[in-house]
């Protein structure tokens, strides 16, 4: 197989992966009648979280939600629940965020997290490895590697690279 081949190969796996991944999203999204107080109870626990990351605060919402919550505020806590799982701690219970108390229920987890020596662990040397300052709505420029084929790949933590 010619580069050229590969190359667009691996052009078209990652835009496949795009798409997975915001199908994922898509099916993760809580929907719910929600309060404007406990979005902001939620979005105040994501936001002693996301300087771990190097990310800038969530902003707290001026009104209730009733259907699915943001996009962005899901792709923000699919992230920290991903590296929870990864660092071998307890996944949110995204399924239960119908209600109010869904919410609060993640809040409580996120200060548990916050708090967390493993965790914050085990993200520390993630971002040792990972620039998450370049995460953001800019598009990013990334080299592009080829890798052989034999290698073993993590499927899971491709995806959540491409969530960034």
């Amino acid at each position: 197989m010619a580069i050229e081949e590969f190359a667009e190969d691996v052009v078209e796996i990652g835009g496949m992966m795009d798409e997975n991944v915001n199908e994922e999203v898509d099916m993760l999204t809580p929907s719910g009648a929600y309060t404007v107080r406990a979005l902001n109870i939620l979005v105040e626990a994501l936001n002693e979280v996301l300087p771990m990351f190097n990310m800038p605060d969530y902003p707290l919402f001026e009104t209730g939600v009733e259907g699915p919550l943001p996009e962005e505020f899901v792709r923000q806590l699919l992230m920290v629940d991903a590296a929870a799982v990864d660092a071998d701690l307890e996944s949110f219970p995204m399924d239960e965020a119908v209600d109010d108390r869904g919410l609060e229920m993640i809040a409580g987890r996120l200060k548990v997290l916050a708090r967390d020596k493993t965790f914050k662990r085990y993200v520390e040397q993630e971002a040792s490895a990972i620039d998450f300052d370049r995460m953001g709505d800019e598009e990013m420029v990334e080299e592009e590697v080829i890798e052989d084929p034999e290698d073993d790949v993590d499927v899971e933590a491709l995806f959540m690279e491409r969530m960034r």
